[in-house]
């Protein structure tokens, strides 16, 4: 599945880095799963990072850690916010 997202979707080529539960070796229910990330991510702290996820349980245990966790419900509501993100930004 991490193949197929990276190299068939391509979705590899529009990110820095991408963080995959089975290469880090926790669930995104496991804190341990968002702190390896921070810690790969050496200049960002933690309210600068975004996390979108379809999952409640995974975008609870994110903002937990004080990252912006948003909820996934579909994409036009996924759009508006991040377009409303930007526009802040």
């Amino acid at each position: 599945r991490t193949q197929y997202i990276l190299e068939e979707m391509k979705l590899g080529e529009h990110f820095d880095g991408t963080f995959f539960s089975c290469k880090l070796g926790y669930q995104k229910t496991d804190r341990g799963f968002f702190e390896t990330i921070l810690d790969q991510m050496i200049d960002v702290l933690p309210k600068e990072a975004m996390f979108w996820d379809d999952d409640e349980k995974n975008v609870q245990v994110a903002r937990r850690l004080g990252i912006h966790a948003k909820h996934y419900k579909n994409f036009a509501s996924f759009s508006a916010e991040m377009r409303s993100f930007l526009e802040r930004t």
